[in-house]
């Protein structure tokens, strides 16, 4: 999973698949029709440490830990 600024905009992306633009729900959580929420859960200096999604499908919500290249 990979998420990127494109046009001032949060997108995602998911194994090579194209960019998507994510719906800006509130301050740190999003919204990806028809699939998922993502809420960004922020560290000491306000960068995003981790993100946990809740899948539309009730699915149980996973949080992934921020990697850094």
């Amino acid at each position: 999973r990979t998420f990127g600024i494109t046009s001032g905009s949060l997108t995602y992306s998911r194994q090579g698949n194209p960019t998507t633009r994510l719906i800006p729900l509130a301050e740190k959580r999003f919204f990806l029709p028809n699939w998922a929420r993502f809420e960004f859960n922020l560290d000491e200096q306000g960068m995003a440490a981790s993100v946990t999604v809740t899948f539309r499908d009730n699915q149980p919500a996973i949080t992934l830990a921020r990697v850094k290249y």
